[in-house]
């Protein structure tokens, strides 16, 4: 096979991938972690509202860490598909 070949088929998989991982982590995992991050800040709402900062300071680590690993999905599946398209 060359190797033009190769960086076509390469690149269409890598880009039908990147779009695969992309759909099924909208579905499966980002509508629960905006979810589990809506909970959250309407706890920390009400924790501030108390005057618990023990607690939205908690409440707001969780947070981060819901959208730390938001973000490396999509990074996953994002670098998948330009990876591709450089190829192409």
């Amino acid at each position: 096979m060359s190797a033009r070949r190769l960086l076509v088929f390469g690149g269409i998989a890598l880009i039908a991938g990147g779009m695969l991982f992309g759909d099924i982590f909208a579905v499966f995992v980002l509508h629960q972690n905006g979810g589990q991050t809506g909970q959250a800040l309407l706890a920390a709402c009400e924790a501030a509202s108390r005057g618990n900062s023990m607690a939205v300071t908690e409440i707001f680590q969780r947070i981060g860490g819901l959208l730390e690993d938001h973000g490396t999905k999509v990074d996953a599946h994002v670098h998948m598909s330009d990876a591709g398209y450089l190829a192409l």
